[in-house]
């Protein structure tokens, strides 16, 4: 015992390897006080022979390159790649600011939102406002348009399908026109959801995925080393066990929430997730003056639905992901708000209340105009009818 004891040490004074801080930073969490001298040790970094006391053997350490310690089997499945990806950043961001894993998640979401999701939000938002300026411009292409097509379908005596055809056809076109001219696309106002969303479940997994890590090396690490009968399988089992940096989610809380793999004792965070959604909702629908079309109210009661359906759904996941659907809600709900502030409407050319009435009026026009022009030609078509019976 006293031999292995001097030889490891040995060892270690003569290689850099371990004055690598990464290194250090990657495993100091693990809580196996016995054998302190070698718990910096990854499995993946050592390469052992066989052991006797009795023989003039010598535990052989190498320590290969940063690159020989990357994992053999890289995930090929496309989630798994992206969850590595997303726990590698947490882990980072963990071992770096030597914060306990709550403020880890808390930052790494602001950080998140902020640098990816917020520029977004910002270029959705000048692209509203462009194609909302052009309101009028577009009415007026409509109306003379309108008139044209109705001259030129006339003068052949053509059909309404005809009308309805070559007016959305000339319409849409000039709307294009306009709008390539302007540099604004209607497209652009779907981009921020088709980022934040597939953001917040890969996230969400990603956090799942560590909670689960966490519980199974907990009880892994235990078991293993109840049945080690020497040093070298000690080594062996406590490197056996990957991220291990994971482990203090089971401490890495603060307050009521201590155990970040656990649900929330007091319901706070389900209840807060609930209403935090609820009130991003009746933020954007009281900045937004309009009338509501079906379709519009539908989806909205459809929000608070899924938003009332979440407190159910927070309340049996672990803490570590409320914290971050939390964290992401309030980020939006202040994103929201500081939208709406005077300066930040000037500097971006926001604007002050967003008004979609022309837009419906607009639809409401051209489906006026429709109709009427329908209702027009199967009045004559009518008329005509009457007349040939009357002459025969």
């Amino acid at each position: 015992m006293l031999k292995f004891c001097k030889i490891i040490p040995r060892k270690l004074q003569q290689t850099s390897f371990l004055n690598n801080s990464f290194l250090h930073n990657s495993f100091r969490h693990n809580r196996i006080p016995q054998v302190k001298s070698i718990i910096y040790l990854d499995k993946r970094n050592i390469s052992s022979t066989s052991t006797n006391s009795n023989t003039n053997e010598i535990v052989d350490f190498s320590f290969p390159s940063i690159a020989d310690t990357l994992p053999e089997n890289l995930p090929t499945n496309d989630v798994n790649s992206i969850i590595s990806f997303n726990q590698s950043i947490l882990e980072f961001i963990h071992n770096s600011t030597v914060l306990p894993w709550w403020a880890t998640i808390l930052i790494s979401t602001i950080l998140l939102r902020t640098f990816l999701t917020l520029p977004i939000a910002i270029i959705q938002q000048k692209n509203g406002a462009k194609i909302l300026s052009l309101q009028p411009q577009i009415m007026e292409i409509f109306e003379r348009l309108k008139h044209e097509v109705v001259r030129e379908v006339k003068k052949r005596n053509g059909t309404y399908e005809e009308f309805q055809s070559e007016l959305t056809k000339k319409f849409k076109t000039k709307i294009n026109e306009m709008y390539k001219a302007n540099k604004c696309f209607p497209i652009r106002n779907y981009l921020l959801p088709w980022i934040q969303i597939p953001l917040f479940i890969s996230n969400s997994l990603t956090i799942r995925h560590m909670v689960d890590s966490t519980k199974s090396n907990s009880t892994i690490s235990e078991n293993t080393i109840i049945g080690s009968t020497s040093e070298v399988d000690i080594i062996t089992n406590i490197t056996s066990v990957d991220n291990i940096s994971t482990d203090t989610l089971i401490n890495g809380g603060v307050l009521w929430f201590n155990d970040l793999t656990q649900t929330d004792p007091l319901y706070i965070f389900p209840l807060a997730i609930g209403l935090t959604n609820l009130l991003n909702i009746e933020i954007h629908s009281w900045f937004t003056k309009s009338q509501p079309s079906l379709r519009s109210k539908i989806l909205k009661n459809l929000s608070r639905g899924l938003s009332i359906l979440m407190i159910p759904v927070a309340s049996q996941a672990p803490m570590a992901i409320c914290l971050y659907w939390l964290s992401s809600s309030t980020f939006s709900i202040g994103q929201n708000l500081i939208f709406q502030l005077p300066i930040i409407q000037k500097k971006f050319g926001f604007p002050e209340k967003l008004d979609t009435s022309s837009t419906s009026k607009q639809t409401k026009t051209v489906k006026e105009t429709l109709v009427t022009f329908k209702n027009n030609n199967s009045m004559k078509t009518k008329n005509a009818s009457l007349k040939n019976k009357k002459k025969k």
